[in-house]
């Protein structure tokens, strides 16, 4: 079992609860670094994503461990440099697009820096 200040990488995780549930992770919990209880609860929010099976396999592995999480699938990157344009056209600062969306601030920087003036 890793140590406890050990960082899982969401690849290790996938190898050990399946691809589909590691997806349904980073959907989940996008960019997050996350603690893995040693005894996953019902209710608990890694249950709620992974199902509560998957979520006690997890913690069986990873239990005191953090796993740090990706911020999403690709798919994500066109639905948010739409709502960075609009939200930036609105006004509203890097900062505060980049809490609102959940990505970072270099995300917002890049894909401003990328959106022609108006």
């Amino acid at each position: 079992m890793p140590a406890a200040t050990t960082a899982v990488m969401l690849d290790h995780v996938a190898a050990l609860i399946g691809a589909d549930a590691a997806r349904r992770l980073a959907r989940a919990f996008p960019g997050r670094r996350m603690y893995v209880p040693r005894q996953v609860q019902i209710g608990h929010p890694l249950a709620d994503a992974i199902g509560a099976d998957l979520a006690a396999k997890l913690a069986d592995r990873y239990g005191g461990c953090r796993i740090d999480i990706p911020l999403g699938p690709a798919a994500a990157s066109a639905r948010n440099a739409a709502a960075i344009r609009a939200m930036a056209a609105e006004g509203r600062s890097t900062g505060a697009i980049a809490a609102m969306l959940g990505v970072s601030r270099r995300t917002v920087q890049r894909i401003k820096s990328t959106t022609p003036a108006g």
